[in-house]
């Protein structure tokens, strides 16, 4: 069975071929790659994206979205669940993983 870390990069590989294909603004793909974590939600607040090692990082609309955005670790519970909850929809192959993740 893949690790966490090993299913959460393959994704991120197949979202940067493709940044529009999960519904995100596909200028997430440039956070995606200087961060190396998955968009999983955004709006006008900021942008959710998840780390290999099941991080969720949160970068707010305020921060220029460049390679080197400024980020934060989420803590909250209530946003880790909405990350979780959002990349399993937009991301169905991790649907498992997620499962994973929010039983540890």
């Amino acid at each position: 069975m893949p690790s966490i870390e090993t299913e959460i990069l393959s994704a991120l590989a197949e979202y940067l071929k493709d940044p529009r294909k999960p519904g995100l603004d596909p200028e997430l793909a440039v956070l995606a790659r200087g961060l190396c974590a998955l968009p999983v939600y955004a709006d006008m607040g900021g942008a959710l994206l998840l780390r290999p090692s099941g991080d969720v990082l949160m970068v707010n609309s305020n921060e220029e979205w460049t390679e080197k955005a400024e980020y934060e670790v989420v803590t909250d519970p209530q946003w880790i669940s909405r990350a979780y909850d959002s990349c399993a929809r937009r991301y169905p192959k991790l649907q498992r993983l997620i499962e994973q993740l929010r039983s540890s």
